[in-house]
């Protein structure tokens, strides 16, 4: 009977050990790549696409010929060659594909472009449309982060090179296994192929992903092991400040909240909650109270709301189960979780929504529309440091700096 019982109260901590993380990382990597897989080979290439992400993984787990060679590989020389990669690939196929007559490109860009330029001749920036006719969505940060691409260059879309670039600085910096910082550079553009997709049609959703991911990650660290730094009120306003981009990263405010509060306590979480409400705040509420009608940020509703007749108050329900789902898994996961946990956390809290405009879509059409997938590339720069730590780490062969 000691046996048997033994192996039951086990059962639970062995999935958890092995799918509480691992799973939900499988499900964003299949979903995430869904649409351009479907794109090119169909709904059959999602279908081989998750255990061929199995296997994947698995080999790297195992000390193995390739991975004794990306152990060879200079970290920042690699970064290097596929950054220039993928600025050629850019500048050949990006002004073809964002031809106004083509209508194949993105015009997140151009959405950027038009708005700083207007703020820089002292208008305001919400009044015009995309040459595709669509609204100007980015919040007032996004715009003023990318003023000076649009400055220097002419062009906001250059911004992705950038954020690219200090990414993988960071990453060179913050992990000392080199065969482990390889693996996920690798990884990065295998997995998601939504990344390169995006750098090359010009799309703000990278740079965007970027900034909210590394402004959050180092306020995080500094409150776990510098929370008494004065540093870390500083990384708090400039947290709030990269929130000020897209409303969809406003559902990690409660869930951060939480976060704080189960390793640091009342006194600290409600000290720093607020410093990021009022970074955002004093960045975004003069536009809106300039012209609440115009302030198109807020339209974004209809991306959700355009499914009422299937969900009724759609844009409602899916905001608050998001943020619901995120704060039950954030409290439960206890004390000791750390800031990969929250990563991945953060990265399924602003899943839901993606996941949910897919299936609603996909029964308004009667058929799989992967349309709304190509929305994870606001996500998926979350996962990718648990997907290193979660696959990767054994004997402690990935160490990080504490």
């Amino acid at each position: 009977m000691t046996g048997i019982s033994g192996i039951i109260k086990s059962v639970p901590e062995k999935f958890l050990q092995e799918f509480q993380l691992k799973l939900p990382l499988l499900i964003l990597l299949a979903f995430a790549a869904s649409g351009i897989i479907t794109k090119f080979f169909g709904f059959q290439g999602v279908l081989l696409f998750i255990p061929a992400s199995i296997i994947y993984l698995k080999v790297l787990s195992f000390e193995n010929s390739f991975v004794k060679i990306l152990g060879k590989v200079n970290f920042i020389t690699l970064s290097a060659v596929l950054l220039l990669i993928m600025f050629l690939l850019f500048m050949v196929i990006y002004p073809a594909i964002n031809d106004p007559s083509h209508l194949n490109g993105s015009d997140s860009d151009d959405a950027l472009n038009i708005a700083a330029g207007r703020i820089l001749q002292g208008q305001y920036p919400y009044y015009e449309k995309t040459y595709l006719n669509n609204s100007i969505t980015p919040l007032p940060g996004a715009i003023f982060l990318a003023m000076p691409f649009v400055i220097v260059f002419g062009n906001s879309a250059f911004q992705n090179f950038f954020w690219l670039g200090l990414l993988f600085l960071l990453v060179n910096r913050y992990y000392k296994d080199r065969s482990g910082k390889s693996i996920l550079l690798i990884t990065t553009f295998f997995f998601f192929p939504l990344i390169p997709y995006n750098i090359i049609i010009g799309s703000d959703y990278i740079s965007n992903s970027i900034y909210v991911l590394l402004a959050c990650a180092v306020f995080c660290n500094y409150c776990l092991n510098h929370s008494d730094s004065k540093f870390t009120p500083l990384f708090a306003l400039i947290f709030g400040f990269s929130l000020s981009s897209r409303p969809i990263y406003l559902l990690l405010i409660p869930v951060l909240f939480v976060f704080l509060f189960r390793k640091q306590g009342w006194e600290k979480s409600v000290k720093y909650f607020t410093l990021i409400i009022i970074a955002f705040t004093s960045v975004t509420l003069p536009f809106y109270l300039f012209d609440p009608s115009g302030f198109s940020p807020l339209h974004v509703s209809y991306k959700l709301d355009r499914f009422n007749d299937i969900l009724p108050h759609s844009e409602i329900i899916i905001p608050i189960f998001s943020i619901l789902a995120g704060i039950i898994w954030a409290f439960f996961a206890g004390k000791t979780y750390d800031l990969d946990i929250f990563l991945l956390i953060s990265a399924f809290t602003l899943f839901i929504p993606v996941f949910a405009g897919t299936v609603l879509l996909s029964i308004k059409a009667e058929s799989f529309d992967p349309a709304y997938t190509y929305y994870s590339s606001l996500f998926i720069f979350f996962a990718l440091s648990p997907l290193l730590n979660l696959f990767y780490v054994r004997n402690g062969r990935v160490k990080t700096n504490e």
